[in-house]
């Protein structure tokens, strides 16, 4: 299972609209509110919903920049 983390950053006025489209997600686990960003861990089947999961959040109006921490496939032999 592709795991995959990141840092959203939004402004403050957009940030309980942000968690509320977050928390319906149910492969993104959000964390702790730092300084108007996201931490968010997205726990997907396959490299392919990763992918579509970070476009999702990548296209989130709200969302001003997503920025990749970590990223790990290798238990996911599916190709891109």
């Amino acid at each position: 299972m592709p795991i995959s983390s990141f840092v959203l950053t939004c402004d403050r006025a957009d940030l309980a609209c942000l968690r509320a489209t977050l928390a319906a997600m149910p492969e993104v686990d959000v964390g702790h509110t730092v300084n108007g960003r996201l931490p968010v861990v997205i726990d997907t089947r396959s490299r392919r919903d990763d992918k579509r999961v970070m476009r999702t959040l990548e296209d989130l109006p709200s969302v001003t920049h997503l920025q990749l921490i970590f990223a790990d496939f290798t238990d996911n032999q599916e190709s891109m």
